[in-house]
């Protein structure tokens, strides 16, 4: 159990102590004389950032005794048990006896901050002023000293100062010579760039001098006009005499500094193998694209640099002397990602973010390493302004304790509840109801009423309000069960739930897909109840209703319940079964061996584009008015649909990870997804409890990600055109990365590849595709490839506890790869030629095959290297993706038309 701070909205209004924030004295000081407190009174106590950071973040004042003046500060604490001081509008939870809690306290006092946590202090600890305060006694006395007129110092006007000819052309030559040196070059084997503008310049100028000067001069009959020709091409001549000898000294010039450049890069790598804090001060950035404005003259030796991050060199600043690296620049990346490693482990999070900023270009990286050393404030401004995320910038503005900045961004995103919760952080009252009935109404129309009303109940109290959309949403059908339950969670007298239950089951809602709900519902409340009078009329209307259900309509959806009414009878769902198999028609036959066993049509107002099998829940996400749509669904027809209500840039492909152990579900996107985690509670339809997720830490440009043995996942992307492999916590943060190569060392570039391709384990690789390639990596980043011949679809895996097997979708047709630990393509056949070249492919275990075209499934059999057409399905709508279920030889569909089906292969 911990100690923690709560809120408490009606505290005394005095004070034994305050908080100044900054890392000078200045404003602790100008704080104790606007407060008009005594410095003999009072202790200044100097509080450090955090654990892991020791540079200041502010003072602590502590009082000799409370206070309750007119003028309060900004930040005043009070005192518990005599050393313990916290926020005068906090307190602390859980309840403990003051004998208990003096136990804990070892310093004399003690400083508990809701962001930096609890800091201890000695009375040695205390800022002696006097070492502080530099005071002088002044001998002279300046009080008759007369006043004196101000200088005016006001802009009166200003002028360009311009530069004389042969100053304009010096510099013009200048600028050639500050050009990168892959810029200098000569247009054509004739005639350099710099001769001809000299020449374009030039030529014209003396012939107009030739021209002026022949005029002075009394011609001679029929020589002059040959006179001025000559006089212009002799000093054309001489020009181009000198431009000769200026580009065969530029290029001994080029070729000498090119050599003094590769000297000292190879220094700077054999700095980093010696010393890796002095090699950082001298390292060339390779992607920086705001290093600085402007081109400074050309040098051969590296500059020295601060070596710290800093945001305002990352927004561009004086001229800079860019080095073109070329081969090096991948062995560079090596350097910089192991020094980025070592940073992180020694908890060096400034550092490391300067490596990946600065040095690598690498914003999203940089930004998580200052999250982790709770420079939230910096992580900010690069999610705002080079990563273009403002939902990861609000988070950092809220965990570092900036409220008002993380409002601002979160009312942006449309965030109502973050921005009501935040606002009763800040104890505004008035405008927390204000936005919590604002986001009240949002999840109501995005067809959430569940957390519509679940925000009544729990921040607003507005229990009227919650009953009227729990009301509304079951007479919509939206979330039935949800609602019907919530609705007799509201009634906490056994008289009135047993009202509600008999007003929720009256005959006109025992109608078709009414009463299945109704049903459920009453199933899953009983499961929770305590009270006889409750258990025994909700068992009543569930018999009354599955009776008429049965005798009335032949409806058998609510039959499997009465295992559950009568959980002690051991037989009763043998006789279910049995009644079941003798009364319900034989179920439909699509093709030969091919049954569909379950049929669902889901939500029609919903683009739903993912399906994914988690632990036999089956999860659909898809979009509706650019807001997240998810559904919870079951072989029994169990449907729960769930919506976040803010609203999203675009409705782009959804990427899903599983984490490798507990119980979460990771989305990813090309986009930010700014939405709040989704828990879910184990029940009676879904024995497994689910959080969903969003990984907005994944870096953009992803190709994959992956679970691996232990708690991480993995990331393969691009950094710089270049494979990189990182690896994260579950909580997001970066743990490591690294530069993937060829085993010869090689960098892999990425150019014109990307697009996310899904990483999948087999053995100790990971694999995926990138255009002609089939690739693997495995966790050293060690990158091997082999080209297909024509660019590949998709890869469907064969299971991890069968041979591995790989099928490949081309143009060429489908493959099958059998990879081994030494060669990747060791062994390969080609199953179907390209007369069916798939949209998608999947492989259902143990030996089949589904092609997809459009609205057709074509099912093969695998058998000894050779594939047989054994069906066709013919959907109703194109289909948008096939998954493999739990189940050996079953696999389900999720249609174009909002239709989920279930298929056994027998």
């Amino acid at each position: 159990m911990k100690l923690h701070l709560e809120y408490e909205p009606f505290a005394k209004q005095t004070y034994a102590g305050f908080f100044v924030r900054g890392n000078q004295i200045e404003p602790c000081l100008k704080s104790i004389q606007q407060l008009e407190h005594s410095v003999s009174t009072l202790s200044i106590f100097p509080v450090p950032h955090s654990m892991q950071d020791g540079s200041l973040t502010g003072f602590f004042v502590r009082l000799a005794e409370s206070q309750n003046g007119k003028v309060f500060p900004r930040n005043p604490y009070k005192s518990l048990c005599e050393s313990l001081y916290i926020p005068t509008n906090a307190k602390l939870a859980p309840a403990y006896l003051e004998s208990e809690l003096k136990k804990l306290l070892v310093y004399d006092c003690h400083f508990f901050h809701p962001t930096i946590g609890l800091v201890g202090f000695n009375e040695s600890d205390a800022l002696q002023l006097e070492s502080v305060l530099r005071l002088e006694r002044i001998e002279k006395n300046w009080d008759l000293m007369p006043s004196l007129p101000i200088p005016n110092k006001r802009l009166r006007s200003m002028k360009i100062a311009m530069d004389s000819d042969e100053r304009i052309m010096e510099k013009l030559i200048d600028t050639q010579k500050k050009k990168p040196l892959d810029q200098i070059k000569a247009s054509d084997p004739e005639m350099s760039l710099l001769r001809r503008w000299m020449l374009t310049v030039f030529k014209p100028l003396l012939e107009f001098l030739a021209r002026k000067e022949d005029k002075s001069k009394k011609p001679t009959p029929g020589k002059g006009l040959a006179s001025s020709s000559g006089s212009v091409e002799g000093s054309v001549s001489s020009l181009n005499q000198l431009l000769n000898s200026l580009q065969n000294w530029s290029k001994e010039q080029l070729d000498q500094l090119k050599k003094q450049r590769q000297s000292e890069v190879e220094r700077l790598m054999k700095l980093f193998d010696e010393d890796v804090e002095e090699a950082l001060k001298y390292a060339l950035p390779i992607n920086n694209k705001f290093q600085g404005r402007g081109i400074a003259p050309p040098s051969g030796r590296l500059s020295k640099n601060p070596g710290i991050f800093n945001l305002g060199r990352l927004g561009g600043g004086g001229a800079v002397d860019g080095w073109d690296i070329g081969d090096y620049a991948n062995n560079l990346r090596i350097k910089y990602f192991a020094a980025a490693r070592k940073a992180l482990e020694k908890k060096d999070f400034k550092k490391a973010a300067y490596i990946y900023a600065h040095l690598l270009g690498d914003f999203h990286s940089a930004a998580n390493a200052l999250e982790q050393g709770d420079f939230y404030f910096e992580a900010a401004q690069l999610h705002l302004l080079h990563l273009a995320n403002p939902g990861e910038a609000a988070a950092c503005y809220e965990r570092g304790g900036m409220l008002v900045e993380a409002i601002e961004q979160y009312q942006k995103l449309a965030n109502y509840e973050k921005v009501g919760k935040l606002y009763a952080r800040l104890a505004d009252s008035e405008q927390s109801e204000k936005f919590y009935r604002k986001a009240v109404e949002q999840h109501w129309k995005a067809g959430s009423p569940v957390k519509a009303a679940e925000i009544c109940t729990s921040k607003i109290n507005d229990l009227d309000l919650a009953q009227e959309i729990f009301e509304d949403g079951w007479r919509k059908l939206i979330s039935p069960r949800e609602c019907i339950t919530g609705l007799l969670d509201l009634t906490k007298e056994t008289t009135a739930t047993c009202s509600k239950m008999r007003e929720l089951c009256k005959p006109a809602n025992r109608h078709g897909e009414r009463s299945t709900h109704l049903c459920q519902a009453l199933v899953s409340y009983l499961q929770v109840q305590q009270d006889q009078d409750v258990i025994s009329l909700c068992k009543d209307l569930c018999y009354e209703m599955i009776s008429e259900q049965l005798c009335k309509k032949q409806d058998h959806s609510s039959l499997h319940l009465l295992t559950k009414l009568q959980s002690q009878d051991q037989i009763i769902s043998a006789d279910v079964a049995r009644y079941k198999y003798m009364h319900e028609s034989p179920p439909q036959i699509q093709a030969a061996g091919i049954n569909c066993i379950s049929q669902f049509e889901l939500d029609r107002e919903t683009v739903w584009v993912r399906l994914l099998n988690y632990h036999g829940q089956y999860l659909c996400f898809g979009y509706k008015a650019n807001q997240l749509n998810m559904l919870r669904a079951n072989l029994n027809g169990d449907l729960e649909y769930y919506a976040w209500a803010t609203k999203l840039s675009n409705e782009g492909p959804i990427n899903v990870c599983v984490a490798p152990s507990g119980n979460t579900v990771f989305l990813y996107a090309d986009q930010e997804l700014p939405l709040i985690p989704l828990s879910l509670e184990s029940s009676n339809a879904f024995p497994a409890p689910l959080k969903i997720q969003c990984a907005n830490w994944v870096p953009p440009d992803a190709i994959g990600v992956a679970a691996s043995n232990s708690q991480e996942l993995l990331v393969l992307h691009k950094v710089d055109e270049q494979l990189c492999f990182s690896s994260y916590s579950l909580a997001g943060e970066l743990q490591a990365n690294l530069a993937c190569e060829t085993e010869y060392g090689e960098g892999i570039n990425l150019s014109g590849w990307m697009e996310n391709t899904g990483l999948t384990k087999r053995g100790e690789y990971w694999y995926f595709h990138a255009g002609n390639y089939i690739m693997r990596v495995d966790e050293q980043g060690v990158v091997e490839g082999i080209d297909h011949g024509s660019k590949i679809q998709e890869l469907s895996f064969a299971p991890a506890h069968s041979a591995k097997r790989i099928f490949v979708s081309s143009p060429l047709g489908i493959h099958l790869y059998r990879p081994s630990r030494g060669s990747l393509d060791e062994d390969s056949t080609r199953l179907c030629p390209n007369d069916y070249a798939a949209d998608s492919i999947l492989f259902v275990p143990d030996k089949y095959l589904l092609l997809v075209e459009d609205a057709v499934i074509f099912v093969f059999k695998v058998e000894n290297g050779k594939a047989a057409l054994i069906e066709e399905l013919n959907m109703a709508a194109d289909v948008v993706q096939l998954i493999a279920m739990q189940r050996r030889n079953h696999f389900a569909v999720l249609l174009e038309d909002g239709k989920l089906l279930y298929y056994r292969i027998s």
